[in-house]
């Protein structure tokens, strides 16, 4: 039995070293939660910056989100997803594949590397949900 838990346990490490972990993970953090972050929308009636929520790892909007995560980040990415790019997503809070298609589509009309991770460059070039005072939903990209 031990013989057959160590083969198991080495063959385990190599995979770990075979399969490299995407750019984008190995250089971020899961994100885990969310903060609010100045859009390029400014609302038309107040003139005031426009402000949306978006994945974020202890404040720093630097991380990423991939297939099988499941936490409030997701959800925020959901919801997103939904409100700027009518994508009809559940907003469950579960990475799965309907969630990676669209950062796929959205990777790929971007000329990313469509790897369906969401991550820094991915943020970068999302259009992201923001409200004025009177719940006008309009999506603007990131400053």
């Amino acid at each position: 039995m031990k013989r057959v838990i160590a083969a198991v346990a080495a063959a385990v490490a190599c995979a770990a070293v075979l399969v490299p972990a995407s750019p984008a993970a190995a250089a971020t953090p899961t994100c885990t939660g969310s903060v609010l972050k100045a859009t390029k929308g400014i609302d038309p009636f107040t003139g005031e910056q426009l402000y949306a929520s978006v994945p974020a790892f202890s404040g720093n909007v630097d991380c990423h989100l991939q297939s099988g995560v499941a936490n409030p980040a997701v959800k925020v990415l959901q919801r997103d997803l939904n409100d700027c790019y009518q994508t009809g997503l559940t907003v469950d809070g579960i990475y799965g594949p309907a969630t990676k298609s669209k950062i796929v589509s959205i990777q790929n009309a971007w000329g990313l590397t469509a790897d369906g991770i969401y991550g820094p460059g991915t943020r970068k070039v999302m259009s992201w949900a923001t409200r004025n005072d009177y719940n006008q939903l309009r999506c603007y990209q990131l400053l």
